[in-house]
């Protein structure tokens, strides 16, 4: 009873224009083609003013594989990354990295084609629409809650007539997985600035082209070896 009256005064609060909203995302992730269990993160995603800030954090380093080994995870600098999104000047940057070397990528909102399905999905007392769509060389499903009208969600992903509580990836032997787990609403305005104010940028189709030419040189390095180095990831950059 408690959480349903909750999510009432929550959207009584978004139709009275209190915009600051706190989502909590538990993520899975394993992009190793099925070989490992999945690696746990969180992301936590503030929405305020048409502009949002989401922070992730590693939660766990090493997993043991289905065939009975273990995978150790390496910690490439800190475990909070950022991801800054600008609603009204269609802005998105993140700090990416390639291997050791970080990069402040510049992008733009306009990244999603979505295609709005019939089906439905509760998810934290919320009943969410199912929309689907290609993103840089995947396929995923979100579910998005028409209630709580913020075109925002985990990571990248954004553009829905609703906030997205729960996105995966599907058609793909990697997983990723991630959905609300929590969700609190501030009752002021909270201001949110770009932390990478003053930083480099990097526009994301110069970004795509270092991608290439140093997984390509050192996948080529890793042959020689008994170590095998992967380029995959969540946007495959090949495509």
């Amino acid at each position: 009873m408690n959480n349903i009256l909750y999510y009432v005064a929550l959207l009584f609060c978004f139709a009275t224009n209190a915009q600051t909203i706190e989502v909590h995302y538990q993520i899975q992730i394993d992009l190793s083609g099925g070989k490992s269990q999945p690696n746990l993160q969180q992301y936590h995603l503030t929405n305020s003013q048409g502009k949002s800030l989401q922070k992730k954090f590693l939660e766990k380093h090493s997993s043991e594989n289905r065939d009975g080994s273990t995978s150790r995870f390496v910690k490439l600098g800190n475990d909070t990354t950022f991801i800054y999104k600008n609603f009204s000047t269609d802005r998105l940057i993140s700090e990416e990295r390639i291997f050791t070397k970080a990069f402040v990528v510049e992008d733009n909102l306009q990244l999603f084609k979505w295609t709005i399905e019939a089906d439905t999905l509760t998810v934290l007392s919320q009943k969410c629409r199912k929309a689907s769509t290609k993103f840089r060389g995947r396929e995923y499903i979100a579910y998005f809650a028409e209630d709580i009208p913020i075109p925002d969600g985990p990571y990248k992903f954004n553009g829905l007539p609703g906030l997205i509580l729960k996105v995966l990836m599907v058609n793909s032997d990697s997983v990723f997985v991630a959905e609300a787990v929590s969700i609190r609403l501030n009752g002021t305005n909270k201001e949110i600035r770009n932390p990478f104010e003053g930083k480099k940028l990097t526009r994301y189709e110069d970004y795509k082209k270092e991608h290439k030419r140093k997984s390509s040189e050192m996948e080529a390095y890793s042959q020689q070896g008994d170590v095998k180095i992967s380029s995959s990831g969540w946007e495959l950059h090949d495509e």
